[in-house]
C-alpha cells in the first residue's frame, strides 16, 4: 500500500526503512503520528539532509518520535 504525507497541501509519498522495522513500531502507529502530531523540519546540515521530525502519540496513546528524510520524489521515514 502506498503511503503518502501532506506538506501544505501538496502529497508526498512515504517509504519506510527496513531499519525502521528494527524500532518495532507498527507503520499504522508510525502513520498516526505523522497525521495528527505536529511536524519540525531541519535543514540539510554539512552532512545530514533535510529532515522531518514528529513527536506525539500514536493511536494507542504511546509516545513516539518519528523522523523522515526530504529526498527530491518521497519522504524515507527512519525512526
Amino acid at each position: 500500500m502506498e503511503s503518502f504525507v501532506c506538506h501544505n497541501s501538496t502529497m508526498r509519498p512515504i517509504k519506510f526503512t527496513r531499519s525502521a522495522r528494527r524500532h518495532r513500531v507498527g507503520r499504522v502507529h508510525a502513520r498516526h503520528v505523522i497525521a495528527t502530531a505536529p511536524r519540525t523540519r531541519y535543514p540539510a546540515a554539512d552532512d545530514l539532509d533535510p529532515r522531518i521530525e514528529w513527536i506525539g502519540p500514536d493511536d494507542r496513546g504511546v509516545e513516539r518520535e518519528i523522523i523522515a528524510v526530504e529526498l527530491p520524489e518521497l519522504d524515507l521515514v527512519v525512526m
